[in-house]
């Protein structure tokens, strides 16, 4: 009856354990948004070239326009295009990608085309109704910056950014 007990109580006391550390990890969705926004406002080598092929990949089209010069326009559109989903496509889906192009690229692209100095001084996320709030500040060469909005992780990957 001892053993039995004893027993009991191992497995009892095994299972607090891994109640806790699931309790006290993050959310792997939680962890999704905080990396994303971790990458996306973090001022990088990679990032630079990305927003430069954006520059730089203009579609030029109308009339009196080469086929070749837009075809070649078209070319380096696509390619740039396939690099921000090389990039971010592991935490975007495709609502995400049309979001962020929508409402945080040209933001970013601003930033990198002045070629700002910045660092992100504090990443805040928050669970709110299945629903994350953000909170980024930024130092920059002219203060503090700060961007707020809401992202919602749809089948495992941001689907929905709002800025507010």
């Amino acid at each position: 009856m001892k053993k039995k007990l004893l027993y009991l109580f191992i497995v009892i006391a095994i299972l607090a354990c891994m109640l806790l550390i699931w309790l006290l990890k993050p959310a792997k969705s939680e962890k999704i948004v905080q990396d994303f926004l971790k990458e996306a406002f973090t001022k990088s080598e990679s990032n630079s070239e990305l927003y430069q092929k954006f520059q730089e990949s203009s579609v030029v089209i109308g009339e009196g326009v080469k086929s070749e010069i837009e075809k070649q326009s078209q070319e380096k559109s696509k390619q740039a295009e396939q690099a921000f989903k090389d990039t971010y496509g592991r935490y975007l889906n495709d609502e995400g990608i049309e979001d962020f192009n929508n409402q945080l690229f040209d933001y970013f692209l601003g930033l990198y085309s002045k070629d700002e100095k910045w660092d992100v001084k504090e990443i805040k996320v928050t669970e709110d109704n299945n629903k994350y709030k953000f909170y980024v500040s930024l130092e920059m060469d002219d203060g503090e910056t700060k961007v707020e909005g809401r992202m919602e992780i749809i089948d495992g990957k941001i689907g929905k950014i709002s800025i507010t």
